[in-house]
């Protein structure tokens, strides 16, 4: 699940970055929903893609690793600069 999670957030993020790099496909309500939700994935997909933290140069250390797992829900939740994030969640509110 890790894996196809973090291949995942690349994709999710691309699609986004597509979308808000072309605004005259979606309204303009819809052009700010993308640009929010790219700039959530954009806080996981940094350490991610380039193993670094955004906007710093540093490598990661610890930060790629999965940080807990909710097994009422069934979800995998990651930390990142001490912000905790919802594989479930990230997921739902692409879906929206």
């Amino acid at each position: 699940m890790y894996g196809k999670f973090w291949l995942w957030v690349l994709a999710a993020y691309e699609v986004c970055r597509t979308l808000t790099d072309h605004e005259d496909v979606l309204s303009e309500r819809q052009n700010l929903e993308v640009a929010q939700r790219k700039e959530n994935l954009a806080k996981l997909r940094m350490p991610f893609a380039k193993q670094q933290l955004r906007f710093r140069k540093a490598m990661v250390r610890s930060e790629l690793s999965v940080y807990g797992i909710d097994t009422g829900s069934r979800d995998l939740l990651y930390e990142v600069q001490k912000r905790v994030f919802s594989t479930r969640e990230l997921i739902g509110n692409l879906l929206v």
